[in-house]
């Protein structure tokens, strides 16, 4: 068995963490936070999880920033439960090329994600919402 170091070991350590000076205590947190970086960086699915952790919280940054977005404004009852037109648009890539008389610039990008049953587009809804839990996710933990 370990036996326990005695008590005034333990009473010089103590002292001697609390004589070491800023500079040295920064140095020692800046090594354990350079050491611990470098695990990271070394872990693929690490690398996976921070590279979508950090396109994430871009984006509900982003949205908010480039896009208006009014829920009762935005209405476009005419485009109710639209497909997903971009995904369509790439499906029928082929179809595209063989007739030339439809441009590509003619082909509309409204609905990505597809539309709600009061036209709205799923996809602006979708950044809405990812910025409004980024906000609340920080506000609980600031609390």
């Amino acid at each position: 068995m370990d036996t326990p170091e005695p008590i005034s070991l333990n009473k010089q350590k103590i002292r001697r963490a609390t004589q070491m000076t800023l500079r040295e205590q920064l140095a020692d947190r800046w090594a354990l936070i350079a050491d611990l970086l470098k695990r990271l960086w070394r872990s693929p699915s690490a690398r996976v999880g921070g590279f979508i952790v950090i396109v994430t919280v871009t984006t509900a940054i982003a949205v908010p920033l480039f896009d208006d977005y009014d829920a009762l404004r935005d209405r476009n009852l005419p485009a109710r439960y639209a497909e997903p037109d971009c995904v369509i648009a790439v499906v029928q890539s082929r179809v595209l090329d063989s007739r030339p008389d439809i441009a590509w610039e003619d082909m509309k990008c409204d609905f990505p994600f597809g539309a709600d049953k009061n036209g709205r587009g799923i996809m602006r809804r979708v950044g809405h919402g990812m910025s409004v839990s980024l906000w609340a996710g920080l506000v609980s933990v600031a609390l």
